[in-house]
């Protein structure tokens, strides 16, 4: 594996990305949260301190270099994606500053807060767009397998995110044997479209702790053995090193039917598809489909569910203070189960 170490100006880097008829930028690499989950705030914040990059200092991204064809390369962002989703999409006048203050270029101030990119002085533009983004490059060398790059880059996610714990959805997808499966289906329809995550809840990773916890759920019924001690970050954390390398095509295939049954079971956006619904909804979607249940019947019996009083007077004490504990998830999922049932 060889290491480079280069600058390069975001006007470069947004061209690449917006004209890939040599090189590709990629933003979409497994190992990494997808793109665009940073709020309004963070994204402005981030952009005002590049205009006052004198004053502030910008963390380098890391790239993966792979050859697509002759005298062709994809970038694949391993760190970084979301100061560089933010750059381009400002850029590309999606989002206006906001709570920034005045920023002071040559002794000159200007007022930045409440304008997109397009309506910034030249100055503004000019140190955005000529700022020289650092970027540490990552190429495999002849004879080395994809085992051992994918190893490699995983441990550099690992020790560049040592200064904060990594979440258990990020300790999953730093698993790289792990991380497609995961990727692919929180890029499902089911989670991007119908699910009800608040921006705030797609920040913290919640859309794939309920995956991990519904692929808990379905392990205690497939995999002999295999025991939940309860719904806890730790619990989390245990289980998805517990997976790594170890996740069956057999166990990947079931998640990825489940997912699209939900998929068609709920074709638009649905408020009670809340993170405490959704683990049990993945383990109740797989009895569905054994027992032949058209999806749209399975949609009816869960907005039948979330009406009925007496069915959701029994499910809401199970969802109350300590909702992770192993009581309150067996509650959980045997009330929806005889409701279902």
């Amino acid at each position: 594996m060889i290491r480079k170490s280069i600058s390069m100006e975001l006007q470069t880097l947004k061209t690449m990305y917006d004209n890939p008829t040599k090189d590709i930028i990629d933003l979409n690499a497994p190992i990494q949260q997808k793109a665009g989950i940073w709020d309004e705030d963070k994204k402005s914040l981030f952009i005002h301190s590049i205009i006052m990059s004198n004053m502030y200092s910008i963390p380098t991204v890391y790239f993966k270099k792979e050859i697509i064809s002759d005298k062709k390369y994809q970038y694949s962002v391993i760190d970084g994606i979301q100061r560089m989703a933010a750059i381009f999409n400002f850029i590309d006048n999606r989002f206006c500053l906001i709570h920034v203050p005045p920023v002071i270029l040559n002794g000159v101030t200007y007022d930045v807060s409440g304008k997109y990119f397009s309506e910034l002085e030249q100055a503004c533009q000019q140190k955005i767009i000529r700022f020289k983004m650092k970027i540490e490059i990552f190429e495999p060398e002849n004879g080395d397998t994809e085992e051992y790059v994918n190893a490699m880059l995983e441990d550099v996610f690992s020790r560049l995110n040592l200064a904060v714990p990594l979440a258990s959805n990020q300790l999953c997808k730093a698993d790289t044997s792990n991380a497609i499966l995961i990727h692919e289906l929180l890029g499902s329809r089911f989670f991007l479209e119908s699910c009800c995550y608040t921006k705030g809840q797609l920040e913290a990773g919640d859309n794939q702790r309920c995956l991990l916890q519904a692929m808990m759920l379905l392990d205690r019924n497939y995999v002999h053995g295999f025991e939940i001690k309860d719904f806890s970050e730790t619990s989390i954390m245990e289980y998805a090193e517990g997976i790594k390398g170890s996740y069956t095509a057999k166990q990947s295939n079931l998640l990825y039917s489940v997912v699209q049954y939900l998929t068609e079971a709920f074709p638009k956006k649905n408020k009670q598809l809340k993170k405490i619904n959704i683990p049990m909804l993945l383990y109740l979607a797989d009895v569905a489909e054994d027992a032949e249940i058209k999806p749209k019947y399975f949609r009816q019996w869960f907005e039948y569910f979330i009406e009925e009083e007496v069915w959701m007077k029994v499910y809401k004490t199970f969802c109350s203070c300590g909702s992770e504990r192993l009581d309150k998830v067996n509650g959980r999922l045997a009330t929806m189960t005889k409701s279902f049932c």
